[in-house]
């Protein structure tokens, strides 16, 4: 896992980031103006900028990349959904792609599932949308292909699972590219050992697997009125594949499906995190 602190120099950054660098052995980044007179940990790189010059930052962390991957449910529960949560991806691919430090240095990418090939007419369980990931004006038309099926499954739950893993497995990650996931679903994922959870996993065993393979995630959950069970179950899941390393919150963000306006507030919240790994006021994720 990597991490890059604007900052990270203050006596609680300085902890954050010794731990990180030696206890969890993440990959850490320090972006500051070198001005203070402190032992950075063994291992841990330094890039001496102004951060409030973008134009000092962009050049000095010109080589660094960021991918990031979305993973959305387009099952049919999505169905009266499915506009808003493209705004959603619309509106932060947008954000993020604007802010000048990632001019040229980010890629995005997008995976669909739905649920057991078993049930006729679903097409697909999982769905690569993006064999190679792509610049935010070739990425926008994708998204308009990105749609739900009209065929009902036959249960609420559905092949998260799945999706979550063949995102991280079979992404064309770019070498050395920060990775970042943004899953969206109304619905929980089929239990392990469930005969339509294709992967296998579970929420532990893929958040687990994300760390492995130096993978953020985030999960905008959405909440049909009409589904309260279900609902606790899918809050309980993606709050476990978004408790990323040396976090002790989840990066989950859970809005009813009805609640217009919070879509507007979560899409403008997630791009800030997003952003957040190129420069941000010391926080970490």
């Amino acid at each position: 896992m990597k991490a890059l602190f604007i900052g990270g120099t203050g006596t609680i950054s300085m902890a954050i980031v010794k731990r990180l660098a030696t206890e969890l052995n993440w990959e850490v980044w320090l972006l500051n103006r070198g001005n203070r007179k402190v032992e950075v940990p063994e291992g841990v790189h330094q890039i001496i900028a102004d951060v409030n010059n973008e134009a000092d930052m962009a050049e000095k962390i010109r080589d660094m990349k960021f991918d990031v991957v979305w993973v959305i449910d387009t099952t049919s529960s999505m169905r009266p959904y499915i506009d808003k949560a493209r705004e959603v991806m619309k509106g932060v691919s947008e954000n993020v792609a604007s802010n000048p430090v990632m001019n040229g240095k980010i890629a995005f990418g997008a995976w669909a599932y739905r649920d057991s090939a078993e049930i006729a007419g679903l097409e697909y369980v999982t769905k690569n949308f993006t064999p190679e990931l792509l610049p935010i004006d070739q990425f926008l038309p994708v998204m308009e292909q990105i749609q739900e099926t009209k065929v009902d499954s036959q249960t609420f739950d559905e092949d998260v699972f799945s999706g979550v893993n063949d995102a991280i497995n079979n992404t064309a990650w770019r070498p050395d590219a920060l990775r970042i996931i943004i899953l969206v679903g109304d619905a929980p994922g089929h239990a392990a050992g469930h005969k339509w959870n294709a992967s296998g996993m579970d929420p532990q065993t893929l958040r687990a697997l994300a760390s492995e393979r130096n993978v953020m995630l985030y999960a905008l959950h959405l909440n049909p009125p009409n589904a309260k069970k279900y609902n606790r179950v899918a809050a309980r899941q993606f709050k476990a594949l978004s408790l990323n390393d040396g976090s002790d919150k989840s990066a989950y963000w859970g809005i009813s499906s009805k609640d217009v306006p919070a879509f507007g507030m979560a899409s403008q919240e997630i791009a800030e995190r997003v952003t957040a790994f190129a420069e941000n006021a010391e926080k970490f994720f």
